[in-house]
Order: structure tokens, then sequence, then C-alpha cells
């Protein structure tokens, strides 16, 4: 009678502890789920690393800036996927590492930013290496109240900038422009950076999710033997 006791409280705990395994799986897939990428488990991140082409400042303002490496033939069509997995965003597509680095470089607005100052010291560059404006002007002089005697001209005057001082100048806000420069290519790197470090986070994402998927479809299957084996006692 004792032994019969044992053996129909063994399958209960067990039965217990898959069911609490199971619920503590299914919470990290959820969790694991929320992280919005579509990017494939099996894309090796150094192919999309080696399609990656950096814009100089250069080529952003003469309308150079390359457009994004088109997907590999052969990847997931959108079209055919579920319906259902992507009613909440219909446009999904998956995207590689160089389509999202350089999404950021052409979007982001510290970039934007400091474009904008590299074009600010390239204004005052031009500024300073030009002669000041002209004058002109209109004079009368009286030299009575009556008006018995009186003179009018025309003025103009131009101010002459001697010994070289606007190369000079020009010389001085050149180091300003290259400093805007090196802060825009740092800028940059720190922008490419961020997105790697993001887009490996998702990726572990994924596969954490995959692996907890697996110990799921295990514990369901381990549930099963052991509701058959209480059955079957």
């Amino acid at each position: 009678m004792a032994t019969r006791q044992t053996d129909s409280f063994e399958p209960d705990r067990q039965l217990s502890d898959i069911e609490q395994s199971e619920s503590q799986a299914a919470q990290v897939a959820i969790s694991a789920s929320e992280v919005d990428a579509r990017e494939p488990a099996g894309t090796i991140p150094g192919e999309s690393r080696e399609k990656l082409t950096l814009t100089s400042y250069h080529e952003a303002f003469e309308g150079k800036i390359p457009p994004p490496p088109v997907p590999p033939a052969g990847g997931p069509d959108v079209s055919e996927t579920d319906p259902e997995e992507n009613a909440l965003t219909p446009a999904s597509r998956t995207m590689s590492l160089g389509e999202l680095e350089q999404i950021a470089l052409s979007n982001n607005p510290t970039l934007a930013l400091q474009r904008a100052e590299v074009e600010k010291e390239r204004g005052n560059w031009t500024q300073v290496g030009l002669y000041p404006n002209p004058t002109v002007g209109y004079v009368n002089s009286t030299t009575s109240s009556n008006g018995d005697t009186q003179s009018n001209g025309i003025l103009v005057q131009q101010t002459f900038i001697t010994a070289g001082k606007l190369d000079k100048a020009r010389a001085t806000e050149t180091y300003g422009i290259q400093t805007s420069e090196l802060q825009l290519d740092a800028q940059q790197m720190r922008v490419i950076n961020d997105v790697r470090l993001r887009y490996y986070d998702v990726l572990g994402a994924q596969e954490q999710l995959k692996l907890v998927e697996e110990i799921a479809q295990l514990s369901k299957q381990t549930l099963d033997a052991a509701e058959r084996l209480n059955k079957a006692e």
C-alpha cells in the first residue's frame, strides 16, 4: 500500500514541475517575441557588414549618397507570408545590416545637425575671404541758413584689405571646416556602432526565442508522456 502511494505521488510532482517549467518558458518566449526584428537567424553578420558604404560629407551634399543595397535574391517574399503574421505590420520585410546602417546615416537628426555645422563653417570661410561691401551715398551741404551756398555730391567708399589678411583669415577658417568634418565622421561612426549593437541584440533575442521554443516543445512532450504514464497507473 505504501509503495502504491509513492508511485502515485511521483507523477503528480512531475506534472507540477513540468507545468511550471512550461509556464516559465512561455513567459520568456513572449518577452523575446516583442523584439521587432525580421533578420533571419542564419544570416551571417559579416556579409552584411561588408556591404556598408560610408557616405562622406561632400557626397552627401552633392547628391552622391548611394542607395541602400538590394536584398539578396532568393530571400523570403513578404507577400507569400502568413497574412495573420503581418496583420499589425503589413509592410514589414527582411532588412540587412547594411540597409539599416544606410537608413540611420540618412535620417539620424544628429548627423543632419553636424552637416549643417559643416555648411556654416564653409559659409564663414567664404565670407572672411571677401572684401567689405562698398558704400554709396548722397552728400548735401549748406553754408548758411538761407541757402546761399549749397553743394551736392555722391559718396563712394571702399575699404581695401592689404598684406594678405583675407588669405590668412581663410586659412584660419579652414581649420574650423576640418574640425567640423572630423566631428561629422566621428558622429557617423557612433551612429553605425549603435545600429550594430542593436542589430546583434536582436539576433541574440531571436536565437534565445528559438531555444525557448525548443524547450517549450520538449516540455510539452515530457508532459504528454507523464500524463500517459499517470493514466496507465
